[in-house]
């Protein structure tokens, strides 16, 4: 394996997914950091500390360049201008749902392309400033709105003496934050509390078991996978929908999720992106693009369990 750029790594872990169990291909996310040779670069969703930071050393290593971006949407063009090599950002999440900036960037960038997803458990953290003795001494929280959205019902029924909840842009920028406060919290990272120097006053404070999807993406596209997603647009006729879904129905094909966003250029009008099992089947896209005004392929890609959490 060495001497093999990131890019060729990722295409052998895609071949070999078809030939091994679901189970058995948190194995193989280990073959990643072997193989890569050179000056890699890839975009996270940073700064350092976040969660896409911890996904991306933890599938990718320590051997490469990381560079990390203020948002999602900078993550992604910087791939699809060719600055890095790989990005890595959150996509969904089990309680709050699909990540709309991921999606709505993925739809106007023509070039991009999903290789790997990994699925991960999140370990939300209440992160507290050096003077926070007992969880009764947090007054101020800092958090991000999807680290909020998470531990709403903690925080509603254990943070009783909070009187101010600041929204931050990221866990990470919450984490400073409580590093120069006091009787302040933060919900956050594990990893980005330890950077710090931090003190993890509770762990796993989310309210129900909480999962994100996290993807890499670059500029090449592969056709084997556990998984295919689609992005695509339907005539404004009664039954267009029904007949370009119809394809994957009567093939037998599990649709694991259909989601439409609002087409920005276009007003009230939408785009659709589908995701389904299996890695993509030609037969079944000429028939399909035949259905649909638009289609663009994302690509077929692993699915990965976090290798911690």
């Amino acid at each position: 394996m060495e001497g093999l750029t990131i890019i060729d790594a990722i295409r052998l872990l895609s071949d070999l997914a078809k030939k091994v169990s679901k189970e058995s291909r948190i194995i193989l996310s280990a073959l990643l950091p072997l193989s890569i040779s050179g000056d890699v670069r890839i975009g996270y969703l940073g700064p350092e500390g976040t969660f896409t930071h911890e996904v991306a050393l933890e599938l990718l290593g320590q051997q490469i360049t990381y560079v990390p971006y203020d948002r999602i949407s900078d993550v992604l063009r910087a791939v699809s201008r060719g600055d890095v090599e790989l990005g890595i950002v959150p996509f969904e999440n089990s309680l709050e749902g699909i990540v709309h900036e991921t999606l709505d960037t993925l739809e106007t960038l023509s070039n991009l392309y999903i290789n790997l997803c990994v699925e991960k458990r999140i370990n939300m953290c209440l992160v507290v400033s050096n003077d926070v003795k007992r969880i009764e001494d947090i007054e101020i929280l800092y958090a991000q709105p999807y680290a909020l959205a998470q531990c709403r019902l903690f925080v509603n029924r254990r943070l009783k003496n909070v009187r101010e909840i600041i929204f931050t842009e990221s866990t990470s920028r919450s984490l400073d934050l409580v590093k120069e406060g006091s009787r302040c919290g933060c919900l956050a990272s594990k990893l980005g509390a330890k950077m710090r120097g931090l003190k993890i006053l509770l762990e796993h404070v989310e309210d129900f078991e909480s999962y994100t999807r996290f993807i890499l993406v670059s500029r090449v596209m592969f056709k084997q996978g556990d998984r295919t997603g689609i992005i695509f647009t339907v005539k404004h006729v009664p039954g267009a929908l029904y007949s370009a879904l119809e394809c994957f129905a009567k093939r037998g094909i599990n649709l694991t999720m259909i989601y439409s966003r609002p087409l920005r250029k276009m007003p009230w009008s939408y785009y659709f992106y589908l995701e389904y099992e299996g890695s993509i089947d030609e037969d079944v896209l000429q028939e399909f693009e035949k259905r649909c005004s638009y289609v663009r392929l994302l690509g077929s890609y692993v699915v990965l369990q976090s290798i911690s959490t």
